[in-house]
């Protein structure tokens, strides 16, 4: 797993935290919901300098 997809993954967690049905694992409609498919779906070629996520070219 490269950086870029555990920093997506760190912030999916915590995003999911703030919903009770999401931390649940249930499936519903909030906008939270969405805000995580769309994280999920980011993709790109991190830039990382001196072993630290410096920037991510999305493509």
């Amino acid at each position: 797993m490269t950086e870029f997809d555990k920093q997506k993954h760190k912030v999916i967690e915590q995003l999911q935290s703030l919903c009770e049905h999401c931390r649940k694992g249930k499936q519903h409609s909030c906008p939270l919901m969405r805000v995580v498919w769309q994280i999920e779906h980011l993709r790109g070629v991190p830039i990382i300098v001196n072993d630290r996520l410096h920037h991510v070219m999305f493509t």
